[in-house]
């Protein structure tokens, strides 16, 4: 008999690429009870005020607004959120950015699916996870929620 996975309460998934979402559904979607999902950053600040989620996965680019712009507002609207930076954009500029606006992990999506597993296991036990592509561009910045947030 195998053990039953822990079940969080909601994810969100900010992502312009469809099948992007559908692979972190498939992925990940069996570990929440919600899976909430959109392609463009404004639906996804509207969506984590209103559902608040436990977990918010936020591509870097996005049609309508930068992943950094959506980041501070989720975090404005959701401080308990944990937020979960995934993109192929992997230069220092953008993970600075991300890690500025108050991300608690950076995964490049071409990583394998057993990267996103460890990423999201660790930020929904409270810890931060960057992988090592990330972590050769990290900054020298604070990571996590910006300073002057109550965190």
């Amino acid at each position: 008999m195998s053990e039953a996975l822990p079940k969080y309460d909601s994810v969100l998934v900010i992502d312009d690429h469809k099948m992007v979402i559908i692979g972190l559904k498939l992925s990940i979607g069996d570990l929440f009870s919600n899976f909430y999902h959109t392609r463009e950053g404004s639906a996804g600040i509207a969506m984590g005020k209103k559902y608040q989620p436990q977990l918010v996965i936020v591509d870097n680019q996005l049609p309508d607004l930068a992943g950094d712009v959506v980041v501070r507002e989720i975090r404005r609207y959701c401080p308990e959120a944990r937020i979960l930076g995934y993109s192929f954009t992997m230069n220092a500029e953008a993970i600075r950015k991300m890690c500025e606006a108050g991300i608690h992990g950076y995964v490049d999506k071409s990583e394998a699916d057993l990267e996103l597993s460890h990423a999201v296991a660790e930020l929904l036990a409270g810890g931060e996870y960057f992988s090592k592509e990330a972590r050769i561009h990290l900054p020298s910045a604070r990571c996590g929620p910006p300073t002057g947030t109550g965190n």
